[in-house]
């Protein structure tokens, strides 16, 4: 038994009678948000091949020159890609090669470190 005016049932408030509520998204990131296009250069290829898509859709909105875009591609470089980058510049200066100073050449670079290789 319930004491009196209780019942089994919830009491009805001001809040049985809204709706459920949707789960929240997230808001959508602007264009030029860059914290989440990084990229950590681990080996699965599609990551690496969405990762350069987004950057260039982000060079192309923001009308960065080949220099600038080869600036903001190689702070986005994490863990083993960051590393990778180091290595090619110091290789390449060993070597007697210019240094890397275009994200068109970076790019090429790239993806022969991390694309496999056609047969």
């Amino acid at each position: 038994m319930f004491p009196r005016g209780m019942t089994s049932s919830p009491s009805s408030s001001s809040q049985d009678d809204e709706p459920p509520r949707r789960e929240r998204r997230p808001p959508r990131q602007p264009v030029d948000d860059l914290r989440d296009m990084k990229f950590e250069g681990n080996l699965n290829s599609n990551l690496f091949i969405e990762w350069i898509h987004a950057l260039e859709r982000f060079i192309e909105v923001k009308e960065y020159s080949n220099e600038k875009a080869f600036k903001v591609a190689i702070l986005k470089l994490k863990k083993y890609a960051s590393l990778w980058y180091e290595n090619v510049k110091k290789q390449r200066g060993r070597e007697g090669k210019p240094w890397i100073k275009t994200w068109s050449k970076l790019k090429r670079l790239m993806s022969k470190g991390f694309l496999p290789k056609k047969l």
